[in-house]
């Protein structure tokens, strides 16, 4: 499943290979196999951490249950919109 993420700041990270949640800074990170310099990029930074998981994990859950090949994962203005 090839998924792709738009971060709350509107950064796009395609291929996304993990999203994790970075607790001491409340942030959540992805490591995507277009990153060049091998570091995680930053899609979500905020109190509501585990919302946006939440939001994530039932995305993959769902589109792996309806045999999707590709997942958008939106993130932008995440805590205007929820």
């Amino acid at each position: 499943m090839k998924i792709t993420v738009i971060a709350n700041d509107g950064t796009i990270i395609n291929g996304v290979l993990s999203i994790y949640k970075y607790k001491e800074y409340s942030m959540i990170l992805a490591r995507g196999i277009d990153t060049t310099d091998k570091c995680d990029t930053t899609v979500y930074i905020g109190k509501n951490t585990e919302s946006v998981m939440n939001y994530v994990r039932n995305l993959i859950i769902n589109a792996d249950y309806l045999g999707r090949d590709n997942v958008l994962i939106n993130l932008y203005d995440f805590d205007n919109k929820n």
